[in-house]
């Protein structure tokens, strides 16, 4: 019995070490781009000693079924990186990173919108990283009427609220610091760091 308590904490750390890893993994990058006509350009930044080993390029015009673009492996550095997309699309383009770790661990970063005009996003979130109050606003009053949730790490549930007006609120104050992403139903999400008290 007591070998089988030690091996279960024993795996509970182990478990909880690759929880961290994952965590520290997806916050070390923030995608942007710009849209020019028929090309997609995303700029990204990974920072000296980071442990990613390769950036999963997709895409999506729904939200929900991204495609792999293409892949470039990291450099342990830290660098500038660019991508360019050329595709006929009248519509918004999304476009998301998937981080792949030196253990073969991954991560997604947030999830960005290019238009005919540049980058846009359906809600505005402020202040971030937050501490108590989350305020939601919505830039697409399509959103109006439909649930945002607020997920942690591991993609469960911390939160939701109701999109009923421009402005809504999600209190934080009881999460515990991290990252967490806001999912809207249009496929979008944003990310959100929880400040530590």
């Amino acid at each position: 019995m007591k070998f089988l308590l030690i091996l279960i904490a024993f795996l509970g750390a182990s478990f909880n070490g690759l929880m961290a890893q994952e965590q520290d993994h997806s916050n070390t990058v923030s995608l942007s781009g710009t849209r020019h006509n028929n090309r997609c350009e995303l700029q990204w930044q990974s920072p000296e000693g980071s442990t990613t080993s390769s950036f999963i390029i997709e895409r999506s015009f729904d939200g929900r079924n991204f495609t792999e673009l293409g892949r470039q492996r990291a450099n342990a550095k830290g660098n500038n990186y660019i991508f360019s997309d050329s595709i006929a699309h009248m519509g918004k383009i999304l476009y998301r990173l998937q981080l792949v770790d030196n253990d073969g661990h991954s991560s997604y970063c947030s999830t960005i919108v290019l238009s005919a005009g540049g980058m846009v996003t359906s809600v505005t979130v402020f202040p971030n990283p937050a501490l108590d109050l989350l305020s939601i606003q919505v830039n697409d009053l399509q959103l109006l009427g439909t649930q945002a949730r607020l997920l942690d790490m591991n993609g469960k549930l911390a939160a939701s609220v109701q999109l009923g007006k421009v402005i809504e609120t999600i209190d934080m104050s009881k999460l515990t610091a991290g990252i967490y992403f806001v999912h809207l139903e249009n496929g979008e999400q944003v990310k959100v760091l929880k400040a530590s008290r």
